[in-house]
This record gives C-alpha cells, sequence and structure tokens, in this order.
C-alpha cells in the first residue's frame, strides 16, 4: 500500500511538472520583420518626402496590394537604388502570397 501511494504521488509530481512545462511554452513564435526586404523598402519610403507616385506605392506596399506595372517600374528603381536589385522579385512574391491568401479566405468565408 505504501508503495503504491508514493507511486500515485510520483505520478502527480510528475503530471505538475509537465503541466507548468507546458504553460511556460509559447504556442506562437515571434518574428522580426523588419529586415525583411518589404519592411526596409516601406521604411525607406517612409523616410522620404514623396511624391503622388511615391505615396501611392507607398500605400499599397504597406497594404501589401497588387502592384500597378507602374508601381513596379518605381519598386525596381529603388531596390536598385537601395542597392538591392533582388529584393523587388522578394516583395512582389511576398504581395502574391498575401493576396493569394486573402483571396483563399474569402473563399473559404463566402
Amino acid at each position: 500500500m505504501h508503495s503504491k501511494l508514493e507511486s500515485l504521488q510520483r505520478q502527480l509530481q510528475d503530471l505538475k511538472a509537465q503541466k507548468h512545462q507546458n504553460e511556460s511554452e509559447a504556442d506562437f513564435e515571434l518574428v522580426d520583420c523588419s529586415q525583411e526586404p518589404l519592411f526596409q523598402v516601406v521604411d525607406f519610403l517612409d523616410s522620404r518626402k514623396l511624391g503622388p507616385a511615391g505615396l501611392e506605392l507607398y500605400e499599397s506596399l504597406s497594404c501589401r496590394n497588387v502592384l500597378t506595372e507602374t508601381q513596379i517600374a518605381l519598386l525596381e528603381k529603388i531596390c536598385s537604388k537601395m542597392g538591392h536589385k533582388d529584393w523587388s522579385v522578394q516583395i512582389l512574391q511576398e504581395i502574391s502570397t498575401y493576396q493569394e491568401a486573402l483571396s483563399h479566405v474569402d473563399e473559404k468565408h463566402s
């Protein structure tokens, strides 16, 4: 009887320890996106005095809207000026992925 009680107490302690461990583990992971190309370009635009075309690009990038041909050309020019010609492709892919996800959610909830 004594060993059975000890065994149950150990099991209870193990369960408490496991519960505490599970509670202390986050069920999500924070990712620093500030170094991603999209955010770098938005930050670059945010620090400049922009004309109408620049403002439209800034708004589209901030909202991850599909870009027009003119905005794509301006984005490529800005990325080149920043010394990262390849960023425009990455940004366009990110926007495309984001738009596909939105479309999928819209279809699912319609």
